[in-house]
């Protein structure tokens, strides 16, 4: 059953170090109105008389925030199976309520149409987009992988050769989509021996001005050392930062963020903040 009590609750990922977190959410925008702090207090945090808020609340990724559906468990942007279709949760302004958005068809149906028991959560818009952005080009029909759609023309005049070859490329690139819906294909914006740039956080930014030392809100510039794989996401290490053991790590969810590709990138990041923080 629906437990309209949960529809209060709120999940996202924290800026610390990239890991969900759920509970009530609430954000802070800064007397200046140049940025705005989101912040979600976790469920089972000590929420007694006299507790200071900043103690329990856990700074999150605006980007991340997720609100429940009702459904215990069942949030906003979650992705689920129902018999041979996957879904995508989203909100519906023109009919104010939740929606499962067919991944490979324009198909849209209201949630409240499926039971909790028939919801099978398979991950989540954030932590896998290939799912949700993926229009398949291939249909495995026994042994092999066909076109999805009529796309070629006048294909009866390929001779065998040239079929099989075809039939090849057809059956790859079905085995690579297979692996994507199914979470085991990983695509990342760099490998190992990329040179990658990256800025002090907003709040090391802030700590920097006002410990006096200014001169530390540059552009870094190391190279990708180190790529590791956990539960909820990725992270990586550089080369000086392991030389040296600074303990720094490069969040998946940071990149565009504190660190990126180019300098030029980096250095309009590095801007923004400049600019925000004038006169401080």
């Amino acid at each position: 059953m629906k437990n309209m009590g949960n529809r209060h609750l709120y999940r996202g990922k924290r800026t610390d170090n990239g890991e969900w977190v759920e509970g009530f959410y609430f954000c802070m925008t800064h007397p200046d109105g140049r940025h705005t702090h989101h912040f979600i207090i976790p469920l089972g945090a000590d929420l007694s008389l006299g507790t200071p808020v900043e103690k329990i609340q856990v700074e999150v990724d605006p980007d991340t925030i997720c609100q429940c559906t009702g459904y215990k468990g069942i949030y906003e942007r979650d992705i689920f199976q129902c018999d041979d279709s996957i879904y995508v949760i989203a909100w519906s302004d023109d009919d104010l309520c939740w929606e499962a958005l067919s991944v490979n068809s324009s198909e849209s149906i209201a949630l409240g149409e499926f039971a909790p028991e028939e919801i099978d959560i398979i991950g989540n818009e954030i932590d896998n987009p290939g799912r949700c952005r993926m229009e398949r080009l291939t249909y495995k029909e026994g042994n092999h992988y066909y076109f999805a759609n009529e796309c070629l023309v006048g294909i009866s005049t390929i001779d065998e050769d040239s079929l099989n070859v075809l039939q090849n490329v057809l059956d790859k690139l079905g085995a690579y989509e297979d692996a994507e819906e199914q979470g085991l294909l990983l695509r990342l914006p760099c490998g190992i021996g990329t040179d990658i740039y990256y800025i002090p956080s907003e709040k090391n930014f802030r700590l920097n001005l006002l410990d006096g030392h200014g001169e530390e809100n540059r552009v870094f510039h190391q190279t990708v050392d180190r790529i590791t794989f956990r539960k909820n996401g990725w992270y990586m290490e550089c080369d000086s930062d392991l030389e040296y053991g600074t303990g720094r790590i490069l969040l998946d969810t940071s990149y565009g963020v504190t660190w990126f590709l180019t300098s030029d990138e980096a250095e309009a990041k590095l801007k923004e903040m400049e600019d925000s923080h004038d006169g401080e």
